[in-house]
């Protein structure tokens, strides 16, 4: 009897195994075709080795492929069972950066793409893959978003005043304090260009405004990933403008306290004020309407005072007028490259010559409108492209280069 269950037993094993690996055999398979899709703003990409990796968010399954694309292959094909994976690609290639020397702009570089929760059925599927420079992400705030341009009234499409603002956002993994950041804006502009002495660019960004956010160094913590609000005016501007905002909630307001009466400022007492380290206006700073400044965000001692400020930072240069050939003497302020931990250039393509800071800090410039008589470009932002890590964390794209990593969208709140 006990020989005799054994048998029945072995029978019903031998059965299952050879179900389960009838059914294994007949599931559904897809084939696959990944296209690898071109990475805007780089000259001269040549690819030349891809590892894909998949895991199979079922089984848990893991696989690895090595594949040569140095022949400009733009596309990979893989067979694989139907089911729900997440993809990642690992590309070796080049680059040329055209700014550089002959002999060094060519440049080697990894890139990296993501797909996640991607679902594979049919007989066959294209799946679009969109690499992006691979570069180690700063852990620390960024610009995220910039409103310079500002909205128009709806009745008469005239400009309107004091909606402008910047987000700035923590891209790290971990709380940090904003307390000690510092906006400034640029002291020269992207669309002229003279050769300035002494040329500070490579140690030092010269700026015409710095307003800190307050603090004692632990005041305002802001979580990974989070945000804050600085506004101009921190106000509901949709109370008189239709197209604009409501910005009565935001983290900080700039407020020049020393603005004519003419051109007073406007205090939301609920908002905390920015501290002026120093701004060149005599009455309100505005962000350039029309779009030519790089903005930096820099942090500075929480306790350095406005006079400390233009005492330490000062920032002496002279240039040749080109029309008059003679020698122009100016002043203005600067902080050091090592200080700033990010930059953004504004520039308009028909009228864009230079950046007015070092390639190091930003490497290219964004833009809210085609040229710079683009009325599209009003109620619109510039904002930081987002990414997703492979831990499938989501980070705003950092690569130094601001054609690259922004984007034209219409503000969300």
């Amino acid at each position: 009897m006990k020989k005799l269950n054994l048998l029945f037993f072995v029978a019903i094993l031998l059965a299952t195994i050879f179900s389960c690996k009838k059914e294994t055999k007949l599931r559904p398979e897809t084939e696959v075709t990944f296209n690898i899709n071109n990475i805007e703003g780089y000259d001269g990409l040549k690819y030349s080795e891809l590892v894909f990796s998949s895991e199979n968010l079922t089984t848990s399954a893991t696989a690895t492929k090595t594949v040569d694309i140095s022949d400009n292959q733009s596309s990979i094909v893989i067979k694989m069972a139907e089911g729900a994976y997440n993809f990642s690609f690992e590309i070796s290639g080049t680059y040329t950066d055209n700014t550089l020397p002959d002999a060094d702009k060519n440049i080697n570089s990894s890139f990296k793409a993501y797909l996640k929760s991607s679902q594979i059925v049919g007989s066959s599927m294209n799946i679009d893959v969109n690499p992006f420079l691979s570069v180690e992400q700063k852990e620390d705030f960024v610009i995220e978003e910039i409103f310079y341009v500002g909205t128009v009234y709806p009745e008469t499409n005239k400009g309107y005043l004091g909606d402008t603002f910047i987000k700035i956002t923590n891209n790290s993994t971990e709380t940090l304090y904003a307390d000690g950041l510092v906006i400034s804006e640029s002291t020269f502009n992207s669309s002229s260009k003279y050769d300035y002495t002494p040329n500070i660019m490579e140690e030092a960004s010269a700026i015409q405004t710095a307003y800190r956010i307050p603090g004692d160094g632990k005041t305002h913590a802001v979580e990974a990933g989070k945000s804050l609000i600085i506004s101009d005016r921190a106000m509901n501007h949709k109370a008189t403008n239709k197209n604009s905002f409501d910005l009565s909630k935001s983290d900080f307001e700039w407020y020049d306290i020393s603005g004519s009466d003419k051109h007073k400022d406007i205090d939301n007492p609920d908002v905390l004020n920015l501290y002026i380290l120093y701004s060149y206006t005599n009455t309100i700073w505005t962000l350039s309407n029309a779009g030519n400044r790089t903005y930096i965000l820099s942090r500075l001692d929480t306790d350095l005072t406005d006079k400390e400020f233009t005492s330490e930072y000062k920032y002496d240069y002279s240039y040749i007028h080109p029309a008059t050939g003679g020698e122009m003497k100016r002043s203005t302020y600067k902080i050091p490259n090592n200080m700033i931990i990010d930059a953004v250039t504004i520039a308009n393509k028909d009228k864009w010559v230079w950046n007015p800071t070092s390639s190091t800090l930003d490497a290219g410039y964004t833009s809210c409108g085609i040229n710079s008589t683009d009325k599209n470009r009003y109620g619109k932002s510039v904002i930081r492209k987002k990414l997703i890590t492979e831990n499938g964390r989501v980070v705003l794209k950092d690569t130094n280069n601001s054609s690259l990593d922004f984007e034209i969208s219409t503000p969300k709140f």
